[in-house]
């Protein structure tokens, strides 16, 4: 009989470096896991309280794990036939809570919808995305980021969690804190309009390492570089950290042959399709 065995601390640096194989094909793990790392360095007490890192029989050789953050949920294999990761997961999660899945590899979409259908539960949001990679040596060639005149570029602080989660796509309870950590740990960078000092814009380095939670919530804005170069001076701190640069980017925001002629003009490799998904307890029919 199979069973749940939590992968130590100690641990998380090699179960990371499996994932080095066919570079940049499996990032996604590995910065996921290069920032739990990095939090737990910064705040063991957080980490060993809410974050969960479980193999099936002590066993990770082959890069099957999975993660739990409040209730967001990672999960990857180099495995080929996801048999091992299919049967972690379906021994180990909850059916009476929702879980948030980020980054679900497309390889990995069947083996989600096996677990959830097995688990009794339903999905509440699925959105496909393209993965997109940049080498590092690429954004640190970027210059000239300057922000559009009457804005200015400034780190964010813990406080503008309170601005920035309830307007999250994707939030709940825990969004919050969740976007409090991000600012303290991570990378960020806010748009402030010069004249009033309002929080216009943001981006930062979301806990899966990706470039992400880029926002423009002034409409005024909408339409100008403010994003664009927003983006690329949070991509150019990464660089300068020793990451390469990894976002997601909805499928449905361009025809995908133009999109991905885009993206290469720029240096942007378009390598796989990736899936948000929200699933949770079936609700009752009345």
């Amino acid at each position: 009989m199979h069973r749940r065995v939590a992968v130590p601390t100690t641990a998380w640096p090699r179960l990371r470096d499996l994932f080095l194989i066919e570079w940049p094909k499996h990032i996604v793990p590995y910065s996921m896991l290069q920032n739990y790392i990095s939090w737990n360095e910064k705040d063991p007490s957080y980490v060993r309280q809410s974050v969960e890192i479980y193999c099936l029989d002590a066993d990770w050789e082959d890069g099957t794990f999975y993660l739990v953050n409040d209730s967001y949920l990672f999960f990857h294999t180099l495995d080929s036939d996801n048999a091992r990761l299919e049967s972690l997961l379906l021994m180990s999660l909850d059916n009476s809570k929702t879980y948030r899945c980020r980054c679900v590899y497309d390889r990995h979409l069947a083996l989600l919808n096996r677990v959830v259908q097995r688990l009794g539960m339903e999905k509440s949001y699925e959105m496909a995305c393209y993965l997109v990679h940049m080498p590092r040596e690429i954004a640190l060639d970027w210059d000239h980021l300057d922000p559009p005149e009457g804005i200015i570029f400034k780190p964010l602080t813990p406080d503008h969690a309170k601005i920035i989660a309830p307007v999250y796509p994707l939030r709940d309870q825990t969004s919050p804190g969740m976007f409090e950590r991000i600012i303290r740990y991570n990378t960020s960078l806010g748009a402030f309009d010069e004249e009033t000092g309002n929080l216009v814009a943001w981006c930062m380095q979301f806990q899966s390492g990706e470039m992400t939670a880029l926002q423009v919530v002034d409409k005024k804005w909408l339409r100008s570089y403010l994003g664009s170069v927003l983006t690329a001076c949070v991509g150019r701190k990464l660089a300068e950290l020793g990451f390469d640069l990894w976002g997601i980017v909805a499928s449905n925001n361009d025809p995908p042959q133009k999109l991905i002629a885009r993206f290469r003009e720029t240096g942007v490799n378009v390598i796989g399709m990736m899936h948000h998904v929200v699933f949770e307890p079936k609700r009752s029919k009345l």
